[in-house]
């Protein structure tokens, strides 16, 4: 669809959407956010460390779900419970 097609069926282009943050004991954080452009919709997902001066892109697939990932010889899990 054109971006006019998707605007006159509601959609919102261009758009960052929360879907959630978690921050760990050490002060590190992973947030997710859902993007929509022009062509496509795509996850946003990135660890940040306590001082907030590195950020990790994690390479997540589309869906919603449980991440665990190693930074820094570190395991970070995010469970997450649909209800």
């Amino acid at each position: 669809m054109t971006d006019d097609e998707l605007i006159l069926q509601g959609a919102n282009t261009h758009h960052n959407e929360g879907i959630y943050y978690a921050e760990f004991d050490n002060g590190s954080s992973i947030n997710f956010d859902l993007c929509s452009g022009v062509l496509n919709y795509w996850d946003d997902v990135v660890w940040t460390n306590r001082d907030r001066s590195i950020d990790v892109m994690l390479d997540c697939e589309y869906k919603l779900g449980d991440i665990e990932v190693e930074i820094e010889s570190e395991l970070y899990i995010v469970k997450i419970a649909i209800e």
